[in-house]
């Protein structure tokens, strides 16, 4: 379970985003894949963040260690949505599928 830090936008919204772990010597694809859920939805609560505050970009997530937050951008949301139904699809959490389909209408 990811630790959840505060993230103050330029415009002074906050937000509570997880904070990944990476494992000593894990390979991007490796910690990718043993994040996969922490991480998508993340993207899932960032893209209903776009919509729901009007944001050009949201906040994700970020790794302890490195000094970056990662950003869901309205511009290119679409292909994250897509890839989340795709997650939620596959372990059958049909209400995120359908809370998503609603946020990508309105983007």
């Amino acid at each position: 379970m990811p630790r959840f830090i505060p993230y103050r936008t330029d415009e002074g919204r906050e937000f509570m985003i997880p904070e990944l772990k990476t494992l000593e010597n894990e390979s991007t694809e490796d910690f990718l894949q043993r994040e996969k859920d922490p991480i998508t939805r993340a993207v899932a609560f960032a893209a209903i963040l776009l919509v729901e505050f009007n944001l050009t970009d949201a906040p994700t997530f970020t790794v302890e260690g490195l000094d970056a937050v990662f950003r869901l951008r309205r511009e290119s949301a679409d292909y994250s949505i897509d890839q989340c139904i795709r997650y939620f699809t596959e372990i059958e959490d049909y209400e995120m599928c359908d809370k998503l389909l609603n946020v990508k209408s309105k983007l």
